[in-house]
């Protein structure tokens, strides 16, 4: 046998592993422009002429964006619309500072998310005058203090039964 057909022989069984692995570079048939639903490609025409240049998260995320655009009512498309510009109207640093702690967020167990959405929507449902005063307080403690506080916050977690644990983690799927 010559030497290339006993490389080819040995090269044989990697042709697998060669298909999925080119598969797996593949753009998904779901992120070309062409398979998005007229409605997505009417709301994302802007991006049209870049769209192959754009990575396939960034893709991701704006087929996500449009859908949620394209399912809200109404009333929830003029919220969306007046934190973006709330969002436009940010300094730089402080939307790198925002993008950050929402890494961090993301970077969480679930059921540490858990537990600050849970908090978020009992600060939220407060009166204005309690969360007013409540700022005020969280503002005028030192870092020492805020430590202290997040450490007090993050204990009583860790002292929650497994239950209590899994509960809170159903009432966060259930929203």
């Amino acid at each position: 046998m010559n030497k290339r057909f006993k490389r080819l022989l040995l090269m044989l069984p990697l042709l697998p592993l060669l298909v999925l692995s080119a598969a797996a570079f593949a753009e998904e048939p779901s992120l070309q422009w062409q398979s998005l639903s007229p409605p997505q490609q009417q709301l994302l025409k802007r991006f049209e002429s870049q769209w192959g240049a754009f990575s396939e998260d960034r893709k991701t995320r704006l087929i996500a964006g449009a859908d949620s655009w394209l399912n809200a009512t109404p009333e929830q498309r003029e919220i969306m619309k007046q934190r973006f510009l709330e969002w436009k109207k940010l300094p730089e640093d402080k939307k790198q500072l925002l993008r950050g702690q929402f890494e961090q967020f993301k970077s969480l167990p679930p059921e540490e998310q858990a537990a600050i959405r849970q908090r978020y929507q009992w600060y939220k449902n407060l009166p204005a005058e309690k969360r007013q005063e409540l700022r005020e307080k969280w503002h005028s403690m030192t870092p020492e203090q805020k430590q202290k506080v997040k450490n007090r916050i993050r204990q009583r977690y860790k002292n929650l039964s497994p239950q209590q644990k899994r509960a809170l983690q159903n009432r966060r799927q259930a929203r």
